[in-house]
């Protein structure tokens, strides 16, 4: 599965080369690659991505400060005119980002790239319900997740 392009440019610019790059499907981290050199792994790590060893490859993942600049590409594209039941209450709930769960935010945009549309609208569903059930953050920035999908 491919990483999503704003990402997988963002990662390029400061390695400084092409890297493969692909959503890491065991839900370790938001991406995996198979190799990266100590240079482009520093490179990562002091720009604010935590990037770690896994059997084949490394696991990288947007440190905290970083979801805002990552999604803040996202949200800009062009919304889709209807909104659906789950924009609604995604948009009565709005959150700052810092207070979400970026775990699920994670999960949000893994499920998005590699499972057919109805899973991810199941997730987004038991993520908000799960966050309002438990008096959490809801997790608002899925619902820029939903507009990608053009759901």
């Amino acid at each position: 599965m491919r990483a999503p392009s704003a990402i997988k440019q963002e990662i390029h610019k400061l390695v400084g080369t092409p890297c493969p790059l692909k959503m890491d499907t065991k839900g370790r981290a938001l991406l995996f690659s198979p190799k990266l050199s100590e240079n482009a792994t520093a490179a990562l790590t002091q720009n604010g991505y935590h990037v770690w060893e896994v059997p084949g490859g490394l696991c990288i993942d947007p440190a905290p400060a970083l979801w805002e600049r990552l999604f803040t590409p996202l949200r800009q594209r062009p919304k889709q005119p209807e909104a659906t039941s789950l924009h609604r209450l995604l948009d009565m709930h709005k959150t700052p980002l810092p207070e979400q769960n970026e775990a699920i935010l994670r999960q949000g945009l893994i499920l998005l790239y590699r499972t057919p549309s109805d899973a991810f609208f199941s997730f987004v569903g038991k993520a908000i319900a799960d966050s309002l059930r438990e008096n959490s953050p809801v997790p608002s920035h899925l619902g820029i997740l939903l507009e990608i999908g053009g759901f």
